[in-house]
């Protein structure tokens, strides 16, 4: 891994960031990490998570600078905690860090679990470095493309995804507990969708969003519902609002909701993408966003972006899947995801991502890539040519309170000509999109050719009661749930202090 300090300004000498490598076994043994997911704290402290040669999770943490503050991880003797799939990152209003991760109970048994933690990385359970999981459905069949998502209320109530079986049917719900662990509702999803999205508005509301899974036909949904509700709810009485929409024709493979933002105060904002299914229905490299109250679902705005300028490792037509979102202070949202040479990225040869002005308007669009071809380049240093993890990883991103873009990913590192495993990045850029050019270990460069599509877009409020039900609710009274708390150990030692800090 190089050491070079590299330095290339922008405009008037202004910065154009940094980025960050982390090695967690460089002289021993060779383990895989990944950067899956980040978030920032209200003063600015950013937090990475990621999963390690798929028997732990580790966490990092950062000021803005790219010096680590502190870090911790986590493992369990009688579990392995996935690496592909997650692990998953919210914080709250005090700073409280949920963290949820897939994990397997054993060689074919997997389970989904969250816990809370404090900023600078320690246990903020009320029985120390407990973990919480629920489901009754061994999720190992959904594959590594299923990231556990999570969301944490100011009153410190966590938010996950688990999984159970529903007439034969292998489906998703959101399980509810608190940090002392007292257990709250479960909440179902409609069958045949895919893994919700989710994100507190309030102590008491919590929005989400999920589409039709890959072999299913009908419209995306969201809605916001009452956590305090305190019955069953099997048609929409624990519903405050929900909604359908469409961004194509309603067919298997187009573009569906992924991810879910609150701006904190007043709007939701959701990204769709064509997620890992075909694309005889789409593109395959279109971005679908809106914006709606919170309070009501009111429609503000829809748009749908075809990335026309986004080309593989091989020259040829590039894709998209895997999309999440953030915002910056000033309301403008900012995309990630991965891109490959098939509309199912299969393999993730790159990193997409970009900014969609708050009114709506596309602002731009870069492609990260360690790679120029398909074959390993002689000197390289890091790469995703070839099978990168069949494609199983998620990048993230973040803002600060000054707007600058935080994004977390990984690549594979070479050593001696030799490919070795994944390595975890940390890449500040600009929030103007004057972060581009080679910076040695990768290249950002413009994919800026969009169209703006108008055809089959749609959004339309539910009445209560109507089409299919959102979340069917069962509080914990009810029986429906089954929560096991389980106590992991921790560590402050990840393995290794081979940090290397690059600035752009």
């Amino acid at each position: 891994m190089s050491g070079i300090m590299m330095q290339l300004l922008g405009a008037a000498g202004a910065s154009l960031g940094w980025y960050f490598v982390y090695d967690p076994h460089p002289y021993d043994t060779d383990e895989a990490a990944t950067f899956n997911d980040i978030v920032i704290a209200s003063d600015d402290t950013i937090i990475c998570a990621g999963g390690q040669d798929n028997w732990k999770a580790f966490l990092i943490s950062f000021n803005t600078n790219g010096v680590v503050q502190n870090k911790t991880q986590i493992n369990n003797s009688s579990y392995y905690i996935r690496q592909e799939s997650g692990p998953s990152l919210s914080i709250n209003s005090s700073d409280k860090v949920a963290l949820s991760f897939a994990f397997d109970v054993s060689s074919n048994n997997r389970r989904w679990a969250c816990t809370v933690l404090n900023k600078d990385l320690t246990t903020a359970m009320s029985t120390s470095n407990r973990m919480t999981y629920a489901g009754d459905r061994n999720a190992t069949n959904d594959g590594d493309f299923v990231f556990v998502r999570n969301a944490l209320g100011d009153d410190n109530r966590m938010y996950w995804t688990t999984a159970y079986t529903d007439g034969g049917y292998a489906q998703y719900r959101i399980a509810q507990n608190k940090t002392d662990s007292t257990e709250g509702f479960t909440a179902y999803q409609i069958a045949q969708s895919s893994a919700p999205a989710m994100v507190t508005v309030a102590n008491d509301k919590l929005a989400a969003c999920y589409a039709p899974d890959g072999s299913n036909t009908g419209s995306s949904k969201i809605g916001v519902i009452d956590a305090d509700y305190g019955s069953l709810a099997g048609s929409d009485q624990n519903l405050i609002w929900k909604a359908s929409m469409d961004f194509g024709n309603s067919q298997p493979n187009s573009v569906r909701i992924n991810d879910i933002v609150y701006d904190g105060s007043t709007y939701l904002y959701a990204v769709a993408h064509n997620g890992v299914y075909g694309t005889s229905a789409d593109t395959g490299k279109s971005v679908g966003i809106i914006k709606v109250a919170a309070s009501n679902g009111t429609l503000q705005w829809q748009k749908k972006y075809r990335l026309n300028s986004l080309t593989a490792l091989n020259g040829n037509s590039g894709y998209l899947n895997g999309i999440s979102c953030a915002l910056d202070p000033n309301g403008n949202l900012f995309f990630i995801g991965e891109g490959g040479s098939a509309a199912i990225v299969a393999s993730s040869q790159f990193v997409v991502f970009g900014k969609i002005l708050a009114n709506g308007d596309f602002s731009w669009c870069h492609q990260l890539k360690w790679d120029s071809a398909t074959s390993i380049q002689s000197g390289q240093t890091f790469t995703r040519a070839g099978n990168f993890n069949n494609g199983r990883v998620k990048s993230n991103l973040a803002c600060d309170r000054t707007g600058a873009v935080y994004i977390s990913t990984s690549a594979k590192e070479i050593v001696s000509g030799t490919n070795k495993q994944e390595r975890p990045f940390l890449i500040k850029v600009n929030n103007d999109g004057t972060t581009i050019g080679d910076f040695g270990d990768f290249v950002i460069s413009e994919a800026n050719s969009v169209t703006n599509e108008t055809t089959g877009l749609q959004y339309n409020i539910q009445s209560a009661g109507s089409g299919d039900r959102f979340l069917y609710h069962a509080p914990a009274s009810s029986g429906y749930n089954t929560y096991t708390h389980v106590t992991n150990s921790t560590t402050t030692s990840i393995g290794s202090t081979d940090y290397q800090l690059n600035n752009l």
